[in-house]
């Protein structure tokens, strides 16, 4: 069927050797030959189907051919990306290993701001993790639990105050798999319903997101807004 759908679009990537049964075909079409193409679905049941594979295989071995550079592409292509995979395999200590353990192409965001943000929050290359060392300070402890900030996914994963407002919501996916590339994951992990809250009486009140967008823009600019560190007057 495939080879049907070739030869009936025709385009300038059309593969070579598509364009020379088509040259073909034109010239027997100019000498009043009518040929007609036919897709047989499956060849189960039809007595003499072995013998026939085994004549057109034949017969094809006959015909040298030289491989076709899109072709050779392809194979090039596929054996390096193999390459590339079993090397991404082999850094199991990589912390993008978690994140991303293939590495296959991922969807965008329609919205690009967004994917820069969703990008930053996996990779924690954020104002959040980073502004301790930048600044020479300790690293940022949750006020509630006490656990090491390492990245604002993380922290919300491994929080638990996080975790048990997240059970309170029916939600119980706490594991990696909130940050591959399925969006609607991460739209479900950030949604916390109003009715749902984890801090005590001596907390400050907590923020809860209707939508992805407005915790994902409240997570990349909530330390904007610290004040810079007193620098001493000579």
């Amino acid at each position: 069927m495939s080879s049907l759908e070739t030869l009936s679009n025709f385009h300038n990537r059309i593969h070579p050797v598509a364009v020379e049964i088509l040259a073909l075909l034109n010239i027997l079409q100019n000498r009043d030959f009518d040929v007609l193409f036919c897709w047989i679905p499956g060849h189960v049941g039809i007595v003499g189907n072995n013998l026939a594979d085994n004549a057109a295989k034949t017969a094809s071995s006959f015909l040298q051919r030289e491989i076709p550079c899109c072709d050779a592409k392809k194979s090039f292509a596929r054996r390096l990306q193999s390459l590339w995979q079993e090397s991404w395999d082999r850094q199991t200590n990589n912390k993008l290993h978690i994140l991303r353990p293939t590495i296959s192409s991922w969807p965008c965001m329609p919205v690009r701001e967004l994917d820069v943000k969703v990008t930053r929050l996996r990779i924690g290359h954020t104002r959040f993790t980073h502004r301790h060392l930048l600044f020479g300070e300790r690293a940022p402890t949750c006020s509630r639990c006490q656990i090491k900030k390492a990245g604002k996914w993380e922290t919300v994963k491994e929080s638990k105050a996080a975790k048990r407002a997240r059970i309170l919501a029916g939600k119980r996916n706490q594991d990696s798999s909130l940050l591959n590339k399925q969006a609607l994951n991460k739209q479900d992990f950030l949604k916390v319903p109003k009715n749902v809250s984890m801090e005590n009486e001596s907390d400050p009140p907590l923020k809860v997101y209707t939508s992805e967008e407005d915790a994902l823009s409240d997570m990349s600019t909530s330390d904007t807004d610290a004040p810079p560190p007193s620098s001493k007057s000579s």
